[in-house]
């Protein structure tokens, strides 16, 4: 990792790298097997500016895939993939040995190569270029950044990290003298290859043309800056000529009644300033300290001549391990990573997964304190920029959190520690009243009945709506209505509350916020593993202890998703005839069925609908003459495709995990006119069930 700061007058240039890549260790290949690639999109992370351009999510969004598997230096595959999350499985071709992955290079681009092509022809082929070579590329759709990586490396398993290809420019001014109105971008290139020679190497097109100039107006300024507006290709560094990239920085000096105009060339170093290409996957921040004088009247004059009466710093950034920084003009501040998260079991000894690197240019000592979470959070700091993070065992079954504050001076870096704990749970106080819906305003559900061995009939109403559903872990709930296909609503927390929006529904399998589908090791259960990892912000967690910590939950009580055991202690599948006691747990389940002969089916989107007609129920009794509560058959959703099997066929989910599966209570109809109950069962952490809550 390379770190320079400068700071001199008539030239300015920010050099913040995405992400550092380096060559694979070659590995023999496997033949004609299956291999799990996963993706690594290098963080997006720039300076403190505000933001109106394209968001850090966007930078890193993968629209499409393609593969491109090469034997030797011949292609000899093209094959578009899925990509759940970040991750995609692919049958290798036997021979191959090396992979090269393309994400968002559009389906034109692609048809311009072929198998039998060599890798330099490939090269050459998958070229981009900007639609519009007056307007730059466009940030507000937006375009979707291509991006690059590959691996010789081909095992069962691999990691490829992808590069971006274009450079992004940024520019705030932190001086109260000046008022940026305008930027203007010159002499870049126009297109820029997808593949480039190596991670680290500049790789022009040899065809690209130069554009003349691209501007950046006042709209797209924001508190005096422009972040994420400006994109381009790589192109080589300039030579001294008027025709080097530049930037043409348009702006109000003090109290002049019209804009003057500043050139800023892309330079850094000292003494003498060195010409800097501009590399893919690299961010150039431009950052004004201060301004002497007005510049030149024309844009085209400013151009024309060397920079004059401007004040800033350079900053260089090549390193993607360290990107996490804060700077304040003289002195940087970097940690190798600034979030953590620790096993429950604690981490008693110093451990380098659990070690802070610190890497600073500040001359004097650093201040290293845990500024909460004491009690059980401490830390060892043995110099040299190595603190390793120490906690205790959390038994008490809530997430817990802590930070830990290092000061270089006048720079302040706070990292965040979170600790999961185990939670077990046999037994409740009680049912609630109806699944979880939707009423208008939030998620919510219905309190217990006052009585509920002798439930009301407006008790029993409750117990039959259908709810609306959710992915295991997911704290989104699912609009339940069919049976057509999914509509793609949604009911998502905002703030302290819940708002109602629409997402593409093909988004249902991988792009919704849930648990996802690694083995947890987890299998008890009387384990509440949703309940441990709740929060509110990454939108996973138990859905009922969620909507008690917002304050939408019902009659004061503290709830939470059962767990798989509290829907019976038994594992196994009960079993009897219809209108009769399921056999097992001494006739615990109780299973009914409605008067009608269709299955049932709602257009309502909130979940507060009636499963009545052609539905069959399951009653949980404590015991044959106390405390009951009735589940309707509310039908499961497998995927965005339509709601099938309503009125027949129940899934709940529990809070317990099951290995890669979630855990949940089952029952249906048996052929024969035979029903179940399951209280044990699994499923895939992509289906959607209706949730029941329990009080504490």
């Amino acid at each position: 990792m390379n770190f320079k700061l400068s700071k001199y007058l008539l030239a300015l240039c920010l050099v913040v790298g995405f992400a550092s890549c380096s060559e694979d260790d070659r590995i023999d290949p496997i033949v004609g097997d299956t291999v799990t690639v996963e993706l690594n999109v290098p963080s997006t992370n720039s300076l403190s500016m505000v933001t109106r351009g394209m968001s850090d999510a966007e930078e890193k969004q993968i629209g499409n895939i393609h593969v491109l598997e090469f034997n030797g230096t011949n292609l000899v595959k093209i094959t578009p993939r899925t990509v759940s999350g970040t991750s995609f499985t692919l049958s290798v071709t036997s021979g191959v040995d090396k992979l090269v992955v393309l994400a968002n290079v559009d389906a034109a681009t692609i048809a311009g190569i072929a198998v039998g092509q060599t890798h330099s022809a490939v090269q050459s082929a998958l070229k981009v270029s900007l639609a519009d070579a007056t307007t730059g590329w466009d940030t507000s759709t937006p375009v979707l950044i291509p991006m690059w990586g590959e691996s010789t490396a081909i095992t069962s398993s691999i990691t490829i990290d992808l590069l971006r290809m274009l450079a992004r420019v940024n520019l705030e001014v932190k001086t109260s003298n000046f008022e940026l109105t305008s930027i203007s971008l010159y002499n870049t290139n126009q297109s820029g290859l997808v593949i480039p020679d190596g991670p680290t190497t500049v790789t022009v097109d040899p065809s690209a043309t130069k554009s003349n100039k691209i501007e950046y107006g006042s709209l797209l300024v924001v508190a005096d800056a422009m972040t994420n507006e400006i994109y381009t290709f790589e192109t080589s560094k300039g030579t001294g000529a008027v025709a080097d990239p530049c930037i043409i920085v348009g702006g109000i000096y003090g109290s002049d009644a019209t804009p003057t105009y500043y050139r800023l060339n892309f330079h850094g170093g000292l003494p003498t300033p060195a010409h800097l290409d501009i590399k893919r996957n690299h961010s150039y921040n431009f950052e004004i300290t201060n301004v002497l004088n007005n510049g030149y009247s024309t844009e085209l004059d400013a151009y024309n001549a060397r920079p004059i009466n401007i004040v800033y710093d350079v900053i260089i950034w090549d390193d993607s391990d360290f990107n996490d920084f804060v700077i304040d003009g003289q002195y940087y501040l970097t940690v190798n990573k600034s979030v953590w998260e620790l096993p429950e079991a604690g981490v008693l000894s110093n451990d380098d997964t659990y070690k802070i690197i610190v890497k600073t240019d500040y001359p004097g000592a650093l201040a290293v304190d845990v500024t909460s979470a004491s009690s059980w959070l401490t830390i060892d700091n043995i110099g040299g920029g190595n603190i390793y993070i120490k906690a205790t065992d959390n038994t008490g079954g809530n997430l817990r959190t802590g930070t830990i504050t290092i000061k270089a001076g006048r720079l302040v870096k706070v990292i965040h520690i979170t600790q999961i704990g185990v939670a077990t749970f046999t037994s409740h106080s009680a049912w609630a009243g109806s699944n979880i819906y939707w009423n208008g305003t939030t998620l919510t559900f219905d309190d217990t009945p006052a009585d509920p061995a002798n439930p009301t009939p407006a008790d029993e109403a409750n117990w039959r709506k259908q709810g609306v559903y959710f992915q295991w872990g997911s704290l989104w709930g699912l609009d339940p209505s069919g049976p057509a296909s999914w509509s793609g609503i949604v009911y998502a927390p905002s703030g302290s509350g819940y708002t109602q929006t629409t997402v593409t529904p093909s988004d249902y399998v991988s792009g919704l916020p849930r648990v996802d589908d690694s083995d947890l090791g987890i299998t008890d259960r009387n384990r509440a593993y949703l309940y441990e990892i709740t929060n509110g912000s990454t939108g996973i967690g138990d859905i009922c202890k969620y909507l008690t910590e917002i304050g939408v939950a019902p009659g004061g009580k503290k709830w939470r998703m059962p767990t798989s055991i509290e829907f019976g202690a038994g594992y196994e599948e009960y079993y009897g005839g219809s209108f009769y006691n399921v056999a097992g747990d001494n006739n615990r389940y109780h299973y009914y069925e409605e008067p009608a002969s269709s299955p049932y089916y709602t257009s309502d989107k909130s979940g507060q609908a009636q499963v009545v007609q052609g539905t069959y129920k399951v009653e949980i009794a404590n015991d044959e003459n106390s405390a009951r509560t009735f589940f309707p058959a509310s039908a499961p959703r497998w995927d965005e495709s339509n709601l099938t099997q309503a009125g027949t066929y129940g899934i709940y989910w529990s809070s317990s995990a099951g290995g890669v599966l979630g855990r949940g209570m089952d029952f249906g109809l048996y052929g024969g006119g035979d029903g179940y109950v399951y209280p044990g069962n699994w499923g895939n952490r992509q289906y959607g069930f209706p949730v029941r809550c329990v009080a504490e």
